[in-house]
């Protein structure tokens, strides 16, 4: 089982904003020195510390521990290892794990089509979970864990700038190089190819976005790693913005239980208000119902 919950809430009946990158210090905070101003400017652009230069430390209540990123540096390189042979050997299917696309690194014309059409599809539904409608001229997305760019081809397609992030060069190098086979040269130029690290912030420059989006990709990490990238996503969202991720809360790997999932968002100051539960037999969703949308209070700091 899986669950796909939606992040923002410039549409709902609460009022909503985003947690703040840099917050002010709290009056028992240290203040810093005036010399160290820049150089705490420039990290509050991480995920690494906190605004007054200190670690931040990720609380994982599934591990019964918590880490800084740090510590996670050596479990999130394994799988930056295990995900570039992935994208040099099998990059197709590494992303949608059935037979058509288990042809090595070159698929045929018709295949490489439809996966991209998949893709438009996918995105046409995670519009109308959002209630945005196209053209999404000035918007900002993040796809984290974005792979060969199938979703982000289809934000670029109807005017968004993308940020197509992953933790694969092999996925991202290709993601590059199809962007620019089979879209218009404008929209492939509106799709911006990086590679991440545990600190999400740093690898996306401390931007902020409209729409923060995750599908089948948290998946695959551990505990840990979930929980640091579900709170930056909540930390990049823009004041209003809105987001869709898939993340697994009922499987017997590399799940997270949905207290902790909430739990993840509410400490970055996110509410979850909606959750859609599904599970995959054998070749795709076979079950899907409602279950409440995550939206962000209204001036909320964070710390």
């Amino acid at each position: 089982m899986a669950v796909r919950l939606l992040l923002g809430g410039a549409l709902d009946t609460v009022a909503s904003t985003s947690t703040s990158l840099s917050p002010s210090p709290s009056p028992s905070s240290p203040v810093p020195r005036p010399g160290l101003r820049p150089v705490l400017d420039q990290l509050s652009k991480s995920g690494m510390v906190l605004h007054n230069g200190s670690l931040r430390v990720y609380d994982v209540p599934q591990c019964g521990a918590a880490y800084t990123l740090a510590q996670l540096q050596n479990v999130f390189a394994a799988h930056a290892v295990e995900w570039n042979l992935m994208g040099r050997d099998r990059p197709w299917w590494s992303v949608l794990s059935v037979a058509e696309y288990d042809q090595g690194t070159a698929p045929s014309e018709n295949t490489i089509r439809t996966f991209y059409e998949s893709g438009r599809k996918h995105v046409d539904r995670v519009l109308a979970d959002l209630h945005l409608a196209p053209p999404l001229h000035d918007m900002r997305v993040l796809d984290v864990g974005c792979g060969l760019g199938r979703l982000a081809h289809a934000f670029a397609r109807l005017g968004a700038a993308v940020a197509c992030v992953d933790q694969s060069w092999n996925h991202l190098r290709l993601a590059q190089k199809q962007a620019y086979k089979r879209l218009a040269a404008a929209d492939a130029r509106r799709i911006e190819h990086l590679v991440t690290s545990p600190d999400l912030i740093a690898s996306v420059g401390g931007r902020r976005y409209d729409v923060v989006h995750s599908w089948i990709a948290l998946q695959h990490a551990v505990a840990p790693l979930q929980a640091v990238f579900m709170q930056q996503m909540c930390d990049v969202l823009k004041s209003g913005g809105k987001g869709l991720l898939q993340i697994p809360f009922f499987t017997p790997m590399h799940y997270t239980p949905m207290d902790e999932i909430r739990h993840a968002f509410e400490s970055r100051g996110c509410r979850v208000s909606q959750w859609f539960a599904f599970a995959y037999l054998l070749h795709g969703p076979k079950k899907s119902y409602h279950m409440s949308h995550v939206s962000v209070p209204p001036n909320s700091n964070t710390v």
